[in-house]
């Protein structure tokens, strides 16, 4: 008899994949649904929203700029209790090696808090013991005032 392994589909179906058809569990195809099932949870972590529909919001609860690399920052903003990544209106993510040229994109989005987060991909060690936070490190930023 087939197992069937239900998945949650972002877009409001349910999605089930079979498992094998036999009578012992199979490692595989647990395996297989797992993958499966966390492939869907990021697709939900990176939501994404226009900039034009960014700004027709009167306030949002945080604007994040996201130091991801020496010079590359990217936006998100957390919005009704969820963190949606910016996007452009192609759907590229909204990203510049200048800090202020993303000040100047979002100038229009009204924040009720703005800081820079940094998170080291560089605090891992061999052997060492599982991190059970986050190391990003978030620094206020202040308005500056480019309207």
């Amino acid at each position: 008899m087939d197992r069937f392994v239900g998945l949650y589909d972002p877009d409001g179906g349910a999605a089930s994949i079979s498992v094998g058809a036999t009578k012992k569990p199979s490692t595989e195809g647990f395996f297989i649904a797992a993958t499966l099932l966390i492939q869907r949870a990021r697709l939900q972590i990176t939501m994404k929203m226009p900039l034009t529909k960014l700004t027709q919001y009167f306030v949002v609860e945080k604007l994040i700029y996201h130091s991801v690399d020496l010079s590359l920052y990217m936006v998100s903003a957390i919005v009704e209790g969820t963190e949606y990544y910016i996007v452009d209106n192609r759907g590229a993510f909204l990203k510049s090696s200048k800090l202020l040229e993303l000040h100047k994109a979002l100038r229009k989005v009204s924040a009720e808090k703005t800081v820079l987060r940094h998170t080291s991909p560089y605090d891992e060690m061999v052997g060492g013991p599982d991190k059970t936070h986050s190391n990003a490190l978030e620094v206020p930023l202040a308005d500056n005032q480019l309207s």
